[in-house]
């Protein structure tokens, strides 16, 4: 085997904590600080080069240590923390802590499991931009329906001398202005980073997926090569049906996981009620759906995976939609 040692790091806000494993299954652990300098101590107290550092995918505080290791030339792998977990499970003495979940992304790296870490700074500004529009569209929505409600409330005070409820509305009114014009600036530079990705325009060719939503999709999936197959980017996005298994009876609940990116969930829901209105084959998909009963976000999630397949494939293909 070419690499002798395996990492894994359990991530936390400020501190991290490391085990060292080798093939003979010796383990050595330690803690070191969640900055620079606490990534230049981890790499002073490895033995080589020849390591693979495996983390949990922690929210984005892992996101630091993964782009410092990548960027001087590391192999980084990145483990769902499901998968931790369901090891931690497996463990007969119910004890949980950072040593041990260490401990535990030490074995998996040995046994492969994770996806290997090739985000790039462009696709992570993305991400990040994306993530913030869909944020300060959540604060215009909650503002709007806050301002709303004080307009009814308006007419308790509509004929008392001090009605204090249009000073309020006026200032609820003006950082919604703010905010809007705020989303405009960081759509447009969305839409300017879209275009010096390829993969973008692949999307973009897609019946139901406008240029900004094709970067907000693509911003969540990343290369698609991390994926070995088009099951594991359905999972990703979290619209796989549960399934449950006892022996001989296998169970299908229908509901949707919910699992990985809520984000790119959403995007795809989105993509399927504009796909619906411009693509034939995806309309007469919905239409049966809808004509056995189902209901509508159950028919707009299996339209959301046709639509994955396609993108999926598209992607692998480097290719616009035909």
């Amino acid at each position: 085997m070419k690499n002798k040692y395996f990492l894994g790091i359990d991530v936390g806000k400020s501190q991290n904590i490391a085990t060292l494993k080798d093939l003979k299954s010796n383990l050595d652990s330690f803690r070191f600080d969640n900055n620079s300098q606490g990534f230049n101590d981890l790499i002073r107290r490895l033995p080589q080069k020849d390591i693979i550092f495996t983390l949990e995918a922690t929210g984005f505080y892992h996101l630091p240590l993964a782009f410092w290791l990548k960027d001087r030339g590391y192999s980084v792998r990145v483990i769902n923390p499901l998968a931790t977990k369901k090891m931690a499970k497996s463990n007969i003495r119910k004890t949980k802590t950072d040593k041990i979940d260490s401990n535990s992304l030490a074995w998996m790296a040995q046994l492969g499991e994770g996806y290997s870490f090739e985000e790039d700074h462009l696709t992570s500004q993305l991400k990040i931009l994306c993530r913030h529009l869909a944020f300060l569209k959540k604060m215009v929505e909650r503002l709007k329906k806050h301002d709303q409600s004080l307009e009814f409330r308006e007419i308790i005070f509509a004929n008392d001398d001090i009605n204090f409820l249009p000073e309020i509305r006026a200032h609820s009114q003006e950082i919604i202005s703010i905010l809007e014009k705020k989303i405009k600036r960081v759509a447009e530079r969305i839409l300017k980073i879209g275009e010096e990705i390829p993969e973008v325009k692949y999307l973009d060719s897609l019946p139901g997926i406008s240029p900004l939503l094709a970067c907000k999709i693509y911003s969540e999936i990343g290369r698609i090569d991390r994926f070995k197959q088009v099951k594991s980017l359905i999972a990703f996005a979290g619209i796989d049906p549960q399934v449950s298994q006892s022996g001989n009876s296998l169970n299908s609940s229908g509901r949707l996981s919910k699992r990985g990116s809520p984000y790119l969930r959403y995007y795809l829901f989105l993509a399927a009620r504009a796909s619906i209105r411009s693509d034939p084959e995806l309309k007469e998909y919905y239409l049966k759906k809808k004509k056995q009963g189902k209901h509508f976000y159950v028919c707009l999630a299996g339209v959301s995976r046709k639509l994955l397949l396609r993108i999926y494939r598209v992607l692998k293909d480097k290719r616009n939609y035909i």
